[in-house]
């Protein structure tokens, strides 16, 4: 645009230097021949027309300047903005080649998880189908031993039921009875000389001679058997306190109830004499009456190497009884009375 407007503006140039020049050699060669005022007015006029020609082209060559500068402006301002635009679509692009990376990665990320827990699924699969495999073994493993151990506890009540009804003792303890002066006497003498024959006869006949040796010994040899039964019942009280401790409860209960079934059938047999039932040594003896209180107390006082027969003795201890007064035996029943308050409940 502006070349053609300079174009345009050099042709009117072109054209309007020749008409001027063609007018000043005809006003010279006029003026040559005639020398007037009007003339030079028409000179001085042309020259002002030259004048304002060259005002209007310089005017129109600015104003063009102008317009291209402001054009040229422009486009150096859309240029920065397409330059801006295009740093900002780099940018973006960037940006979304990066992000479709991530997703890339993400996707064989997953990818992979699947498959990690696919392969996941099927080992538990196989754990699991194993686990079952395991669990119906184990479960049949025990079903075959519950049906052992109903067996083996059929077989237990089978036998305890025949240990129940049966005379011989399923837990004996270490000693039945206290010792006394002749017993230990006798077990000494036993101990010492074994009888040669087994026979009922021959074992009276050696009891019956120990009894006479018994008889024959003095009151001071019978005092020292009577110490020594004595020690050896306190060792033998020692050793069942021991064994008690130790001595599996359950065995002791099936044995009380052995001796209790066995005393409801000897209650119908007249003359069979009653089992007693197997008690802890730690366990208080229950208090009868206040006549054992003094039975006891004259038992410690009377001297044992000159005492007689327990019955013939029970016998003297129940006639003192009765003989005492009222007052006297008031005592015993406070005693009673005392040691009931004393004494813990039994278990």
């Amino acid at each position: 645009m502006a070349s053609i407007i300079r174009n345009k503006t050099d042709l009117l140039y072109s054209e309007d230097f020749k008409v001027l020049e063609t007018a000043m050699d005809f006003s010279s060669k006029v003026l040559a021949d005639i020398d007037t005022p009007r003339v030079i007015e028409t000179v001085a006029g042309l020259k002002s027309v030259k004048t304002k020609k060259l005002q209007v082209k310089k005017q129109l060559v600015s104003s063009v300047n102008n317009t291209i500068k402001e054009r040229a402006n422009k486009l150096q301002v859309k240029i920065e903005a397409t330059r801006a635009n295009i740093a900002e679509t780099a940018q973006l692009c960037k940006r979304y080649n990066s992000l479709i990376k991530k997703i890339q990665q993400q996707e064989n990320y997953l990818r992979k998880q699947k498959k990690i827990k696919v392969e996941k699924r099927k080992k538990e699969k196989e754990k699991t189908k194993l686990a079952i495999k395991a669990i119906k073994k184990r479960e049949n493993i025990l079903a075959q031993r519950e049906k052992r151990a109903a067996r083996t506890k059929l077989i237990k009540e089978q036998k305890k039921k025949a240990k129940l009804s049966s005379l011989k003792p399923i837990i004996t303890l270490p000693y039945k009875t206290k010792l006394t002066a002749f017993t230990f006497y006798v077990k000494h003498r036993c101990l010492s000389k074994k009888p040669v024959s087994n026979t009922r006869a021959e074992q009276q006949r050696i009891i019956s001679q120990i009894s006479m040796d018994w008889n024959a010994l003095t009151n001071a040899q019978k005092l020292d058997y009577a110490n020594k039964a004595e020690l050896q019942n306190r060792i033998n009280c020692s050793k069942l306190f021991l064994w008690w401790e130790t001595v599996d409860k359950n065995l002791i209960a099936l044995e009380n109830k052995r001796r209790s079934k066995i005393n409801s059938l000897h209650s119908t047999i007249t003359g069979k004499p009653r089992l007693h039932m197997l008690t802890s040594p730690k366990t208080p003896k229950k208090l009868t009456s206040p006549y054992s209180i003094f039975l006891t107390e004259q038992y410690k006082l009377v001297d044992r190497t000159k005492m007689p027969d327990f019955y013939t003795f029970s016998k003297a201890i129940a006639l003192q009884w009765s003989n005492l007064s009222e007052k006297e035996k008031n005592i015993y029943y406070h005693k009673y009375e005392l040691l009931k308050q004393i004494q813990p409940p039994n278990p």
